[in-house]
């Protein structure tokens, strides 16, 4: 296979929730057989119950991002079940938000854990897998500085980094490797952040020049389209979805 199949099978991490969820049902919407990965066993059934409902194909499969057991069984299963994968999308992330001089090592090494390092894990062991049929998508989500929240924000510029690199490595082989950065989104993660205090949402807003936060299926759209034979030139890019936020710094 030497082209990308524009309904193959797709890899979700973070698909439990928040933006991973809207990807996962966007994706199934158009088609394709989804493998859904989230440590969060409970929320994971319920996106696949959902999306089964729908008459979706969906594998849920319960793991840590972190760990190459999880997310290689993971693999393994998304090849022995469809043959291929098509696409990986990296969605899954958590957020603290905190002066960093206060933050403990063991919060600091979650942070860069899950939100970088669960990047390399599904990019080294699953990148062959893409690579094997001639074409594919690596998608993973990212996000620019934020006051407050120095740890997310340094494992989100590392995967802007990563991904970009693989961008350059993987293209002779045809996968092509982006970054999708939104700015706050409509999600329980955002809630939860707001109803701490870490967030004032009438700040943020004002700083949008749409006004309000993006919703998760408007992030979704954009990683299907990165992720389909539209974006067949579209490689190692970093795209903001942010309703301009960041149009007015320069």
């Amino acid at each position: 296979m030497s082209q990308f199949d524009a309904s193959g099978p797709v890899l979700v991490t973070g698909a439990a929730s928040d933006i991973g969820r809207a990807v996962a049902v966007k994706f199934a919407a158009c088609g394709h057989s989804l493998i859904l990965f989230d440590r969060d066993a409970a929320g994971l059934e319920r996106t696949a119950d959902t999306l089964c409902r729908d008459g979706g194909e969906v594998l849920p499969v319960a793991g840590n991002v972190t760990s190459e057991t999880d997310v290689g069984a993971a693999i393994r299963q998304s090849v022995e079940t469809y043959g291929f994968l098509s696409s990986i999308i990296c969605s899954a992330g958590v957020a603290q938000s905190g002066d960093v001089r206060q933050m403990s090592m063991v919060d600091w090494h979650r942070i860069i854990a899950v939100n970088l390092t669960g990047v390399f894990v599904a990019a080294r062991l699953g990148l062959d897998t893409l690579a094997v049929q001639g074409a594919g998508s690596f998608v993973a989500i990212a996000l620019r500085g934020s006051r407050g929240y120095a740890a997310y924000c340094a494992s989100k510029h590392g995967v802007v980094g990563f991904v970009r690199a693989l961008a350059l490595d993987m293209a002779g082989q045809g996968v092509r490797c982006n970054v999708v950065c939104p700015s706050f989104v409509e999600t329980p993660m955002a809630d939860g952040l707001l109803s701490e205090g870490a967030l004032d949402r009438t700040f943020y807003e004002q700083r949008s020049p749409m006004g309000r936060f993006a919703r998760p299926e408007e992030i979704a759209e954009t990683v299907h389209f990165l992720s389909s034979p539209s974006a067949s030139y579209i490689n190692g890019a970093v795209l903001s979805i942010d309703g301009g936020t960041t149009s007015g710094t320069f």
